[in-house]
């Protein structure tokens, strides 16, 4: 026999399983103790080896059982190997205590794997006991004692979502590494753990996927955050528990999951809350060596529009809804410590956190809500808040968030502008401003309104700092001219938030409005500036590069900063000097890049200081290769070393086949063939001199389509052309869709959508129209009646609602008017068409939803009232005014509602040709030539339209037939919005044709949009006639 064959004899099995336990089975944790990995335990026991047929478990307990004093016939130890009476590991602790031969005993008492580490083991034990003595097992109380002692390796405390409880000292949290976070906490300590992928559950492991690391060589961990309270400091940790129970889940926020108290000595408790990781605080972000602010007009803007999200988590915090058990409850809610510290990079998003000092009211019928608030930071604080001016505790109103944000904004805007050297001048002059008004004499003092308690605030006791005013006057004396988002900011801090009087601050819901209306001016103007000011190709890649292999921290850098060394002049040496700069990432670049680049995979997660590398899901192209990330990480994807030419495709050729992958992503999401793809030009690759394949893709983006190289996309294509192997696919699609008819999220505005997309340019005509045939059948959307697809809070049409709603006025029912919307809608009339055919039959209540938010938001800008029409009488024109509009629309929805038809015969099929053709001519007949704009709420599919271009070729003659300019420059007088409910692919191809090809086509103004209604409100409104929303 060979020395590797002795191994199997049962003397050595046993020796291997304690060699093992103490060897690749054993995990140490930061504090020295260590666990057994029980999941290596379970595979090695169940387990066989080559040469035998019996598992690894049965051996060994047919071994051990042979020292079972006075036994009689061997229990079969497959009934311990799984079912409830699974005990493996428990035979395993037994082994390592040479008491394996009583496993049995052991089971009989319901000591097993499921109940080992539960409550009621203590009961079990004394039952063990009996058992014990009953077979004359000597010394059972040392058993039972040894037993219990050594348990407690092999059951590692596992983290669950929403865990709680108390743990006695001898339980072993898997915590690899643990570290102080900078000195993070104040009332409670903050460390950066490492976890083991095995001790996460599985709920918890896909909750936490963006937080998965590869740790040098150990393996898979999780990076958490660990806030730990000591004993003293209970209450505030109660309260910060409370705080986050309320929050759970809530956008903008860094999530919690879970919290537990722990035993660290014997009477000694530390009481701890465990959250997700944040790399940085925006004030680490800010002074980041590897980092520099934006620079371009795209990459300030996103930095914007990042940091803004904040400001809807403090309208989420302001006006808190928990909805549990089928009940909502509401609430008023104060952070009360809003500050850089307290806004974290997390996987590239900023998030709040640390809501040790968050209160919540329960909403009554008080106008402004106040309460007493305890703690927070002074220099970031209201001047109400401050504590050197009231000797007696004061309840303040929910604004006093409002100033602190609009501190951190006062502050970021610096960095943008000045970069880190500008924010520490920034805090030097609110310094010396403050100073001087402390060494002013009492008479003046008391002129100036007092001194606040810090020394670095941003008011002077009672008002906004006069220096901080100057100092933003400076700011926008040298802002860049790409930067036309910062001064917008500065200008709204100053009006809104930075006040004296708290009841004219700007609210949280307020606030979101007026920072998405500087996004979206940022965005207009940046969109028409850049037709004069395009940027070569070659340099923008040039720049994603460059920035693509800047480090993200020290330990990425190529080499370590040696130390400075000077010439006998005192100084340093030129190549020293600029050799030792360290290259730097620029904030949102990547980001940019990546889409105006159309880069398939970009590296987008912010610098951070980390243990480990992190773990992208394996890509299903090119296979997995280890390599650096921007984070210091090794993600597994592409080899970092190749970096494909520009303009990239986010697709491969799988034995002949296209695969097509979700936007900026190399995951195959379907597999189809080439051919079933719409021409479009194609875009030249670098490479100029490569031959092109007939059927190579060139182009393919989520946001734009796919683009293929072939004879055909360069002739005539008709609108409504579909190959058979296309009108396979979409039957295909049809039978996956219409069994889950659901929505699309908020954030995937249809990817998989828009494959028919954008045509060449350069179509000039189209063929005969065809007959119409559709894949889908009555059976298909009638086989049984459905439910409505849900309602997620989380779509922009509810957080639309909701600002309606808080902003009604309580008498006459009002609505504020939306300043934005009101210069766009100026003597423009917006009339609703509602397809009440029977396929919207399961998506009338969102319709409802829809049609009355949008009702209430565009009501006060239509002074004549609004217009409402349905495909199945569209010669009746229902009228809607004022803040009753919505209410009105709404019941005649009611009557309107389509009937479940019980055949074919019953069925009511929409014709979308015959509704416009109306409405057509009754816009000629009045002679008018007005704005207007048709808000159409439809499925797309318009079973009752015989002709597939029948509605282009009706708008087509409409715009061509009518003078709609008369003597005006404007393109798009009339208009024709498309809101879009289901996702029925024939449907979102034959609406994505007529908003991507109609105006090439048939050589007209591009009048029509497209938006699913879980999209956003403004583009639902604007996206027809107003260039920038029309993306």
């Amino acid at each position: 026999m060979t020395p590797g064959a002795r191994s199997s004899d049962p003397s050595h099995l046993l020796q291997e399983f304690r060699t093992n336990l103490d060897g690749c089975w054993k995990q140490n944790t930061y504090c020295g103790r260590h666990y057994i990995k029980t999941n290596e335990v379970l595979r090695w026991m169940t387990s066989v080896k080559a040469e035998h047929k019996a598992t690894n478990l049965n051996r060994l307990h047919d071994e051990v059982w042979r020292s079972r004093p006075n036994s009689t016939f061997k229990p079969s130890a497959e009934n311990f190997s799984s079912g409830v009476d699974c005990a493996i590991i428990v035979f395993s602790v037994l082994l390592a205590i040479d008491y394996g031969h009583l496993l049995d005993l052991f089971v009989e008492a319901n000591i097993t794997d499921a109940s080992v580490h539960t409550a009621s083991a203590e009961y079990h034990y004394k039952i063990l006991k009996q058992y014990l003595e009953r077979a004359e097992v000597p010394n059972a109380d040392t058993v039972v004692e040894s037993f219990k002692e050594r348990k407690w390796s092999f059951c590692p405390v596992v983290l669950k979502r929403r865990m709680h409880g108390d743990f006695p000292r001898r339980c072993v949290f898997p915590y690899y590494k643990r570290q102080p976070v900078n000195g993070k906490g104040g009332t409670a300590e903050v460390f950066q753990v490492l976890v083991p992928a095995e001790c996460i559950e599985q709920d918890l492991r896909e909750f936490l996927q963006g937080s998965r690391i590869e740790y040098q060589d150990e393996g898979q961990f999780y990076e958490l955050a660990l806030k730990s309270y000591a004993s003293q400091n209970q209450e505030m940790f109660e309260w910060e528990k409370n705080a986050f129970a309320g929050l759970e889940d809530q956008e903008g926020m860094v999530r919690y999951i879970g919290h537990y108290s722990f035993e660290e000595a014997p009477g000694l408790w530390t009481h701890n809350i465990l959250l997700e990781f944040g790399e940085l605080d925006l004030d680490e972000f800010f002074a980041h060596e590897y980092s520099s602010p934006p620079v371009r007009s795209l990459e300030i803007i996103s930095f914007w529009k990042s940091l803004f999200k904040i400001a809807e988590a403090l309208r989420r915090i302001h006006n808190l809804k928990i909805r549990r058990d089928g009940e909502t409850q509401e609430f008023h809610g104060w952070h009360a410590d809003v500050k850089p510290d307290n806004i974290l990079r997390v996987h590239g998003e900023f998030k709040l956190v640390d809501f040790g000092f968050t209160k919540f009211k329960k909403k009554g019928n008080q106008a402004t809500p106040r309460e007493y608030m305890v703690g927070g930071t002074q220099t970031y604080g209201a001047p109400e808040t401050d504590q050197s001016r009231f000797k007696t505790r004061t309840p303040h109103g929910q604004t006093i968030d409002t100033w602190s944000f609009g501190c951190v904004l006062s502050r970021a805007a610096t960095w943008v502008i000045l970069g880190q050297q500008g924010i520490l001048q920034y805090d030097f002059v609110r310094k010396a401003a403050i100073k001087r008004l402390r060494e002013q004499g009492p008479a003046e003092h008391r002129a100036n309104s007092g001194c606040p308690t810090a020394h670095d605030a941003f008011h002077n006791g009672r008002t906004v700092l006069p220096a901080v005013i100057q100092w933003h006057h400076y700011l926008r004396s040298i802002v860049r001219t790409s930067d036309i988002t910062s001064c917008r900011v500065l200008k709204l801090v100053e009006e809104r938030m930075l006040l004296e009087d708290p009841e004219k601050r700007v609210t949280s819901a307020e606030l979101c409005v007026e920072l998405e209306d500087i996004v979206l001016l940022a965005k207009a103007k940046t969109d028409k500036d850049a037709l004069g000011k395009r940027i070569a190709e070659s340099l923008l890649t040039d720049l994603f590069n460059f920035d693509k292999e800047a480090p993200a921290n020290q330990a990425q850098a190529s080499h370590p900063k040696p130390a400075k060394s000077t010439k006998a002049s005192g100084r340093i040496g030129k190549s020293q000097r600029l050799d030792n700069i360290p290259p730097a990432k620029t904030a949102h670049r990547a980001e940019m890049l990546t889409k105006e680049l159309q880069i398939p995979k970009p590296l987008l997660e912010s610098p951070q200081i980390q243990f480990g590398t992190i773990l992208d899901e394996p890509s299903g192209i090119h296979g997995s290769h280890m390599h650096e990330s921007p984070n210091g990480y090794i993600d597994v994807q592409e080899d970092a070393s190749f970096v494909p030419p520009l303009p990239l495709s986010p697709t491969s050729q799988i034995n002949g086949a296209t695969v097509l992958t979700e936007p900026y992503s190399w995951r195959p999401s379907e597999l189809v063939l080439a051919s079933h793809l719409s021409p479009r030009s194609a875009v030249a690759d670098l490479d100029h001199d490569r031959p092109s394949s007939t059927n190579q893709v060139i182009e393919l983006r989520g946001d734009i389509g796919s683009t293929l190289q072939s004879d055909k996309s360069r002739g005539k294509m008709p609108l409504h052309e579909t190959s058979a192997v296309e009108q396979g696919y979409q039957q295909r699609r049809v039978s996956k869709v219409t069994s889950h008819p659901g929505e699309e999220q908020p954030d995937r505005t249809s990817a998989t959508s828009r494959m028919s997309t954008r045509r060449d340019s350069k179509l000039e005509s189209a063929e005969i129209s065809k007959p119409r045939s559709s894949s889908i059948t009555f059976a298909d959307l009638f086989a049984a009646a459905r439910e409505p697809p849900p309602l997620d809070q989380n779509y922009d049409i509810c957080r639309v609602k909701e600002d309606l709603e808080q902003t009604r006025h309580r008498i006459t029912g009002n609505v504020k008017v939306d300043k934005f919307l009101r210069d766009f809608i100026v003597n423009r009339d917006m009339i609703f068409v509602v397809d009440n055919g029977s396929s919207m039959l399961q998506f009338w209540p969102s319709v409802s939803f829809v049609l009355e938010t949008l009702a209430m938001k565009l009501a006060p800008l239509d002074k004549d009232g609004l217009d409402l029409v349905f495909t199945s009488a569209p010669q009746k024109t229902h009228k809607g005014k004022g803040s009753q509009a919505g209410t009105r629309f709404v019941k005649l929805l009611v009557k309107k509602k389509p009937a479940f038809p019980q055949n074919a015969a019953e069925e009511v099929k929409t014709d979308m040709t015959e509704t416009l053709g109306v409405i057509f001519n009754e816009y000629i007949r009045s002679n008018k030539n007005k704005r207007m704009t048709l808000l159409v709420l439809t499925d797309g599919l318009w079973r009752g339209t015989k002709c597939e271009t029948a509605v282009e070729t009706k708008i087509a003659d409409f715009v061509r037939q009518t003078p709609l300019n008369g003597n005006h420059m404007e393109d798009r007088r009339f208009s024709i919005s498309f809101i879009r409910f289901g996702d029925y692919p024939e449907a979102i191809a034959r609406l994505q044709r007529l908003d991507d090809d109609f105006s090439g086509l048939y050589k007209v103004p591009d009048m029509i949009d497209h938006v699913p209604w879980t999209g956003r409100v403004r583009k639902m409104i604007l996206g027809s006639f107003v260039a920038h929303e029309d993306d």
